[in-house]
């Protein structure tokens, strides 16, 4: 079976997530600011609605610039400490997914426009869209435009 690569790169404005399982659809998304990482997961993407997000926020993305998979611990605790900086500049996002722990986010690759998080619960929070709902608890990858 041929791969279907569906690139998000040349969207604008677009925020959402792709969640990872076997769909014979490959997404792909520049990453990392100047970086330029090309990163590409299997899944499905699931958009989420422009309207909540302030799009001027990301231009100062704590996030900018990086690009890696995340091995030892002090570059771990580094794109974490960002991506909670990230999330708190939109409280929207805050209230549907979560930074990752140390160990959930152990050798995974993740930067600017293709951050790692998780689907909170709705016993946690009652405000997870019904399209996340059969996710809950599952590592999906936040994107949206690159700032390159």
């Amino acid at each position: 079976m041929k791969k279907t690569t569906v690139s998000l790169t040349d969207l604008d404005n677009f925020i959402g997530v792709i969640v990872p399982c076997k769909s014979g659809i490959w997404y792909t998304n520049q990453m990392g600011g100047s970086a330029c990482g090309d990163p590409c997961i299997e899944g499905v993407f699931i958009p989420l609605n422009g309207n909540w997000f302030n799009f001027t926020y990301l231009k100062k993305d704590p996030l900018e610039g990086h690009c890696e998979t995340l091995k030892d611990r002090d570059r771990i605790d580094l794109f974490l400490s960002r991506t909670k900086e990230f999330l708190k500049r939109f409280p929207c996002l805050e209230d549907v997914l979560r930074c990752p722990t140390e160990k959930e986010i152990k050798g995974v690759f993740g930067g600017e426009a293709w951050v790692p998080l998780i689907v909170q619960t709705s016993k946690n929070v009652p405000m997870v869209p019904e399209c996340l709902k059969d996710f809950e608890g599952k590592m999906v990858y936040l994107t949206y435009p690159n700032s390159d």
